[in-house]
Formats: C-alpha cells, structure tokens, sequence
C-alpha cells in the first residue's frame, strides 16, 4: 500500500519535471526572496514588491504541479506595475526548496508565508487574493480554509483530486492528497473569478464549469488546453488586473 500512496504522490508532484534554472536576479525593493524554515529544510518563494502608496493589494499565487514559481515572474510583473505585491511560494522539493510535497506540508507552508506577507506594514489584509492554476488551484484552496482571502482566481482548476483520479480508475481510498477544491469555494462566499480552457483534455472543462457554478463566479472560457491556455502574459494579466478592478481591489 505504502508503494501505491508513494506513486500517487509521484504523479501528483512531478518535480523531477521542473529540474532547477538559473536563480532570478534579485533587486530589493523589486524582486525578494521569502524563505520559511521547515523540518525538511527551506521552502521558498519569491515576492515582486509594488511602489505606491499606504498598503497595497496583494496577491498570492500557486503554479501548476510540473512548473516553478520563478516561470510566472514575467507575468506578474505586469500585475506589479499596478500597484500589486505578488507573492509567488514553491513547493517542497521544487527549485531550490527542499523537502517533500503534499497537501499538508502545502498547507503549513502558504499559512506561514501568508502571515509574514500580511505582517508586512505596506500590504492590506482586506485586500488579499489568491490565484492559482491547476494544482495551484487546489493549494490555494487549503490556504482558504484557513486563511480566508478577500477574493480568488482559479484557472484550469479542478473540482478535487478523487474526481480526477476517477477518470483514471484510481481507487481513491489510495489518496493521501484530496485538494476538494469546490467544497472550499462553496463556503467562501468571496468575489470569484474561473478560468478555463474548453479543450482541456487533462483537467477537462468540466471542472471548470462546476466550480463557477458553486460559488456563482465569472467563468471566462478560453478556445484552448491545458498548458496553452495563458501563453500571452500581457492577455492574461488584464483579464486579472480586470477582475481585481471589477471586485473592488483597486483603488
């Protein structure tokens, strides 16, 4: 059995994808590294800390199971621009982070960098969102359950790992991580924004569909799959930045 939970983990988090790239630059004031200590090491994230003034927005954002934190820094830094701090958290065992992914060392990891990102004097806690793609939809949907952000973007996110593992007739008595997705976004009750490609044939559109419906959020439907769904950043970032807008997180 312990075989089965490991190669379901093995699936789950293929970080062997996602071998190490060269460290981004850093610029403080721009671009900082966050780091917690863990009982497996380090886990990192990279913050792109907005100018302007009082407190600002944030955003946290958690990527796709085979990508890296640093790959969305171009994107977000469209959203930097605005006025925006973004904060972009690794998992355990991707990039320099150390350790072992799951949905619980997820879950004690984005807690931990929320609060130091909320105890910083120039970010707002009213105005908290959380944005995550795919497997990143998931963890920022157990930080949710215990940090209640202001709003939330989900883009190519599935409804929960058991309706997933379904598909691939995997017992899910086998499942360790469960990530129950839209449970979380029934309860939440914030401004909420889905996205997802109509031609997903990985986390099919489906999901998508199901999760809008829970809550009662926007579904922006886009004529694409799984991984070409937010090639143009520019495109991507004002359909974000249109949100944030529309809930009220710019002011």
């Amino acid at each position: 059995m312990s075989i089965l939970h490991t190669a379901q983990r093995w699936l789950l988090f293929p970080s062997y994808l996602t071998p190490k790239g060269p460290t981004p630059e850093l610029t403080p004031g721009d671009l900082e590294l966050f780091d917690v200590a863990t009982r497996e090491g380090r886990t990192q994230a990279f913050l792109l800390r907005a100018r302007g003034e009082g407190r600002l927005p944030a955003v946290i954002f958690a990527h796709g199971n085979a990508e890296r934190a640093e790959q969305w820094i171009p994107t977000f830094e469209h959203v930097r621009r605005r006025g925006i701090h973004v904060l972009l958290p690794e998992y355990r065992g991707y990039g320099r982070s150390t350790g072992t992914p799951c949905e619980a060392s997820i879950r004690e990891d984005f807690v931990r960098f929320h609060d130091r990102l909320l105890s910083d004097p120039t970010v707002d806690p009213s105005r908290v969102i959380y944005v995550g793609r795919s497997m990143g939809g998931g963890a920022v949907g157990v930080l949710a359950r215990e940090r209640k952000p202001s709003g939330l973007v989900l883009m190519n996110t599935f409804t929960s790992i058991a309706a997933m593992a379904s598909r691939f007739l995997v017992p899910t008595a086998l499942l360790r991580d469960r990530f129950e997705t839209l449970e979380v976004v029934r309860s939440l009750g914030v401004p909420t924004l889905v996205i997802h490609g109509t031609r997903d044939t990985l986390v099919p559109y489906e999901h998508g569909r199901r999760l809008a419906e829970a809550c009662r959020a926007r579904l922006v439907s886009i004529d694409a799959g799984h991984n070409d769904c937010f090639t143009d950043e520019a495109s991507l970032a004002s359909l974000l930045l249109g949100f944030f807008e529309e809930a009220g997180f710019l002011r």
